[in-house]
């Protein structure tokens, strides 16, 4: 963020983004990220006025962001570290931005690159996606209709109905020609 300048920006672009450069990307190339669009109409008054090297948050790199975070948290009695890890604004922002990307139908390998990620597996650290998000997931899920369902599906198994019993050990198949 202590990077960004009034140039990092190109709004009127197909889609509108922002720029990190490599020498302040993480992983040390350029990034070009989309914006959201209701951000750019907030950004094109933000930025209106300023010289195009100017940083946006001047004094931001002279701060240590994890100090001022830990303090924040502190004043509100939340606590830094616990048993899950430290809460950075690092993590906590990239925890909640890539599982809210997934959870509003981005796909694996479009969170990965706006994660900046060079691995999936990476990726998949900072997925939260619980009980309630599978849930969603299968309810998703098409169901045909009564009438199609019998129409359209050849009865499995020649035709026999299929029963499963359940012993210790595990469960046997058996159809009902079988028995």
């Amino acid at each position: 963020m202590a990077s960004l300048s009034a140039r990092s920006f190109a709004l009127d672009e197909s889609p509108p983004t922002f720029t990190v450069e490599a020498a302040c990307s993480k992983h040390r190339r350029k990034d070009v990220l989309p914006l959201h669009p209701k951000l750019v109409e907030q950004f094109r008054g933000w930025l209106q006025g300023r010289k195009p090297a100017e940083k946006l948050f001047p004094l931001l790199e002279l701060k240590k962001t994890w100090f001022m975070v830990k303090k924040n948290l502190d004043r509100v009695g939340i606590p830094y570290e616990n048993e899950d890890g430290i809460a950075d604004f690092h993590a906590a922002g990239r925890h909640s931005h890539i599982t809210e990307l997934l959870r509003n139908g981005a796909s694996l390998p479009e969170a990965k690159e706006l994660a900046r990620h060079s691995d999936v597996k990476m990726t998949m650290r900072y997925t939260h996606i619980g009980i309630g998000d599978q849930a969603k997931a299968v309810a998703k899920l098409p169901t045909p209709k009564a009438d199609e369902k019998a129409k359209s599906r050849p009865a499995p198994h020649g035709g026999r109905a299929l029963q499963m019993r359940c012993k210790p050990g595990g469960a046997e198949r058996h159809s009902a020609a079988s028995r």
